[in-house]
């Protein structure tokens, strides 16, 4: 367990699916993102329902994609791989394939249509993935079932499930407290989707984040994560203010929402293209000039907090 709290005690960046113009899956794109987050000195890389966009893909790309990136990780970064929706035997088969190309870790998105699981059933699914890879559990299918609730209940049970190793928060506030409280000392907890979620949580045992600036402007996550280890917390505090908040806030007012902020930066940094699968919403030339204008002016705000 120890060796898990260690790997993810770092920023890590999750892989944000590339497409093509017409919604096609631009895979020449992804194998440079990939080898840019392995040359900027990562050694995890995430796939995530929500960021790698596996609502909006088949089963068959799910797949594609996943071994797609095992193929180019090629054991170089351990690899994070993920479903969405898995009944429990789909989920011990991909896991199955998954570790023999590579991966490291299986983070499971459990179907929960109608509140149909309880924290037993869980628990079960959990164990049945844990006897082919080490689980990460993931909470946010848990927000309309009442997190302070069954999501508590079900952390409970993650006590009695060695194989769940690690447990990636998104719900944040209160429950991401409690829970990192509860889970710390036996699982690697993460703090999902900003710095100040992380910069909450970490006095409550929480270990490295998901970054999404360590997707596309690598400084900023290494100066947060460099204070943050050096018990500078003002100086975290102030990337947190004065970087990471007003970039959400800008992509926040997106037309398509912070994910279509996010591949615009993918297209900024020179990583992928801008273009989102319909029916979803691609940033606009208005758009990605704001971002361009942002990331510009990043460089010397991080020098200014840092005087590096």
């Amino acid at each position: 367990m120890n060796d898990f709290k260690a790997l993810f005690a770092r920023p890590i960046p999750s892989i944000c699916t590339p497409f093509l113009p017409d919604g096609e899956i631009d895979y020449d794109h992804l194998a440079i993102m990939v080898e840019r987050y392995l040359a900027w000195g990562n050694s995890v890389l995430m796939l995530t329902a929500g960021d790698s966009h596996y609502a909006c893909l088949t089963e068959r790309e799910l797949a594609e994609v996943t071994f797609a990136v095992l193929k180019q990780v090629n054991r170089r970064a351990a690899v994070i791989v993920a479903d969405h929706n898995f009944a429990t035997n789909a989920a011990r088969e991909f896991a199955c394939e998954t570790r023999r190309c590579g991966a490291d870790c299986y983070m499971a998105l459990p179907p929960d249509w109608g509140g149909s699981t309880t924290p037993e059933t869980l628990a079960a699914h959990y164990r049945e993935i844990g006897k082919i890879l080490p689980v990460m559990c993931v909470t946010n299918f848990l927000a309309p079932r009442g997190p302070m609730g069954f999501g508590m209940e079900l952390c409970r049970k993650l006590l009695e499930v060695p194989a769940v190793v690690a447990v990636k928060d998104d719900i944040c506030g209160p429950f991401g407290r409690a829970l990192a409280s509860l889970l710390s000392d036996s699982k690697a907890v993460i703090a999902g989707g900003q710095k100040q979620n992380h910069l909450d949580l970490v006095n409550y045992g929480a270990v490295g984040y998901l970054s999404a600036f360590a997707r596309f402007q690598p400084e900023v996550a290494q100066e947060y994560w460099n204070a943050i280890t050096a018990g500078k917390l003002e100086v975290a505090r102030q990337i947190v203010r004065r970087i990471d908040m007003p970039y959400f806030q800008l992509v926040g007012m997106f037309k398509g929402g912070f994910d279509a902020g996010l591949h615009g930066s993918l297209e900024v940094a020179g990583l992928a293209r801008r273009h989102r699968r319909a029916p979803y919403q691609t940033i606009t030339e208005d758009e990605l000039e704001k971002l361009r204008d942002f990331h510009q002016r990043v460089p010397a705000i991080l020098h200014e907090i840092t005087g590096q």
